[in-house]
C-alpha cells in the first residue's frame, strides 16, 4: 500500500503522470497546518505499514517544508518515499542527503535569520535616531 499525502493539486493528475496504481493508493488530503504538527503527522504515517509515502503537490518548486516532509518519511516504518507533483517532478528521499545536506542547511538558515534580526534590532534605533536628529 502506498500513502499519498495530498497538500494541493489534483490526485488524478498525479496518479496519471507518475503511473501509480489507483487501487494500491491511500490518499489523505492535508494542509500546511497539519504538516507543521509532528504529532498528527506521526500518527497518520504510523497508522498502517506503507511501502512508500509520497507527499503530493501542484509543483515541488513552489512547495515549502521539503525538509520536514523528508523527515516524516524518515520516521515512518517504510523509509521509502518522495515529494511528487503534477508536472512529473520527483524529489527522492535519501538519508544521507537529509542528514548531511538539508538539516545542516536548515540550521544555517536559522542562524543567518537570527543574525539578521539581531543586527537590525541594534541598527534600527540608530537609524531612527539619525532621522529624528536631521528633522
Amino acid at each position: 500500500m502506498i500513502l499519498v499525502l495530498l497538500l494541493n493539486g489534483h490526485i488524478d493528475n498525479i496518479v496519471r503522470v507518475h503511473k501509480l496504481d489507483p487501487s494500491n493508493i491511500k490518499t489523505v488530503k492535508i494542509d500546511e497546518k497539519k504538516l507543521a504538527s509532528p504529532g498528527f503527522m506521526k500518527s497518520l504515517i504510523k497508522a498502517e505499514r506503507y511501502e512508500k509515502i509520497y507527499f503530493a503537490c501542484r509543483e515541488t518548486v513552489l512547495q515549502r517544508f521539503h525538509t520536514f516532509m523528508k523527515f516524516y518519511i524518515f520516521i515512518s516504518d517504510s523509509k521509502k518515499g518522495a515529494i511528487i507533483d503534477e508536472t512529473g517532478d520527483i524529489r527522492e528521499f535519501g538519508k544521507l542527503k537529509l542528514f548531511f545536506r538539508e538539516i545542516p542547511m536548515l540550521f544555517v538558515e536559522i542562524i543567518a535569520s537570527a543574525f539578521i534580526v539581531i543586527i537590525y534590532y541594534i541598527k534600527l534605533p540608530i537609524i531612527r535616531w539619525r532621522m529624528l536628529k536631521k528633522n
